[in-house]
């Protein structure tokens, strides 16, 4: 999450509107999952993460706003897999994504 907020250059140095404001993001969910259940049965072996992150003002600490991001895979057999491996970057980059947009800026 960190390497896509420097490739989006938010958070940076003033004069940047999001640089008074610190990022708290916590991995809320994670299931690994299973290609072969997925290739059994949609919905089974699914594999799954959620991301929650705070946005807090840098002065006070204070909770100024929340953002979620949540990514499944939950069907597909051989095509599937390796899942686990990016499930989390993608669950990272929607939430990149709500921040880009939130601020203005175009998404990356």
């Amino acid at each position: 999450m960190a390497k896509l907020l420097r490739e989006r250059d938010l958070f940076s140095n003033p004069p940047h509107e999001l640089a008074s404001f610190t990022l708290r993001p916590k991995l809320i969910e994670y299931e690994e999952g299973n290609a072969f259940k997925r290739w059994l049965l949609p919905g089974y072996g699914s594999t799954v993460c959620t991301i929650h992150a705070d946005l807090l003002d840098r002065k006070t600490g204070a909770v100024v706003g929340d953002l979620r991001a949540r990514q499944t895979v939950s069907f597909g057999g051989a095509y599937s897999i390796g899942a686990n491996e990016y499930i989390c970057k993608r669950a990272a980059e929607d939430l990149i994504k709500e921040i880009d947009k939130k601020s203005g800026k175009k998404n990356g």
